[in-house]
């Protein structure tokens, strides 16, 4: 991944290393990456998935 938004491409790898914690039957890690909502509410990114465009570059 790239992203010229820090915050917001810790959420995304947050979001999917969850996906891949919960299919290998794993704790979810989201309480230790709180840092992530703090991040965004300083205003230093935006980690609202809903909000994140993902795009394939070269595929």
């Amino acid at each position: 991944y790239a992203s010229k938004d820090p915050v917001a491409l810790d959420a995304i790898a947050l979001k999917r290393l969850e996906e891949w914690r919960k299919r290998g039957s794993l704790r979810p890690v989201g309480p230790v990456a709180a840092y992530i909502d703090v991040a965004s509410q300083l205003g230093l990114g935006n980690s609202a998935t809903n909000r994140i465009e993902i795009r394939n570059i070269g595929r």
